[in-house]
C-alpha cells in the first residue's frame, strides 16, 4: 500500500490502484455511460480509488465518474529501492519514524530510539530498507 496526502488528509491507496480527487461538483453514474442512473453526488474534494477505467471515465465504489470532473492524486513517493548486494547495519543517531513506504508521508509503524541498530537490506536517494520490513530516513543513522 502507498499513501497519499491531500488537502491534510492521508489516503491508503492499495496496490494496483490510484486516487482522484474531484475538481467540481458532479455526479456518479451507474454504468459507464454518462447518461445512465446516477448513483451518487459528489462534492469537490472528496476523494475515491479507481478500480476501472475507460477514455473518459473513472470507476470508483459509489459509481462512474467523468474524468473531466477530477484529478489524479499521485502517489507521495517516487523513491526506488534498490537490492544491496550485502547487508550492513546502521547506527539510529536520533529518534527515527519506521514507515510503510518510502515516504515521509506514509504510515509510521513504529519509532526506533536513538542507539538502535537495525540492518539495512536495501537503499534509496533519501531511505534505507530495513531487514525486518519497512523505511527509515538516511539523515536519522549513520552507517556503522
Amino acid at each position: 500500500m502507498a499513501n497519499v496526502r491531500f488537502n491534510e488528509s492521508s489516503f491508503y491507496v492499495p496496490t494496483g490502484k490510484f486516487l482522484i480527487a474531484i475538481t467540481e461538483a458532479s455526479t456518479a453514474h451507474k454504468e459507464a455511460d454518462p447518461q445512465s442512473k446516477v448513483t451518487a453526488h459528489l462534492e469537490k474534494d472528496q476523494v475515491f480509488a479507481v478500480t476501472n477505467e475507460t477514455a473518459q471515465l473513472f470507476k470508483t465504489k459509489v459509481g462512474w465518474v467523468l474524468k473531466d470532473a477530477c484529478h489524479v492524486l499521485d502517489q507521495s513517493s517516487n523513491e526506488v529501492i534498490q537490492p544491496l548486494p550485502e547487508s550492513f547495519v546502521v547506527k539510529v543517531i536520533s529518534n527515527t519514524a519506521v514507515y510503510t513506504e518510502p515516504s515521509t508521508t506514509s504510515h509510521a509503524t513504529t519509532v526506533l530510539r536513538i542507539g538502535s541498530l537495525p540492518r539495512v537490506v536495501g537503499e534509496s536517494h533519501e531511505f534505507y530498507q530495513l531487514e525486518h520490513g519497512g523505511f527509515i530516513q538516511k539523515n536519522g543513522c549513520r552507517h556503522y
